[in-house]
């Protein structure tokens, strides 16, 4: 049975960064297009909220596969 290619740690973390940082930016976008009148400070943080939860979930699952806290993170 042949193994299948998993990454090197260091590219993992960098993967789930650049997949961080699109979604902030995607989300961003997305609110202030559909939402105009929001004020941006908001906008901000919900898509930094977002993205957040996506680096989060992407270390804990894919770049370190181990559990973590969210407070300490």
């Amino acid at each position: 049975m042949q193994r299948s290619y998993r990454p090197p740690q260091p590219l993992r973390f960098l993967i789930i960064g650049a997949l961080a940082t699109l979604t902030h930016l995607v989300c961003a976008l997305a609110l202030a297009w559909s939402a105009p009148d929001l004020s941006v400070y908001l906008i901000n943080a919900v898509a930094f909220a977002i993205a957040f939860l996506v680096s989060f979930y992407g270390h804990t699952y894919v770049t370190f596969r181990r559990g973590g806290s969210m407070a300490r993170f």
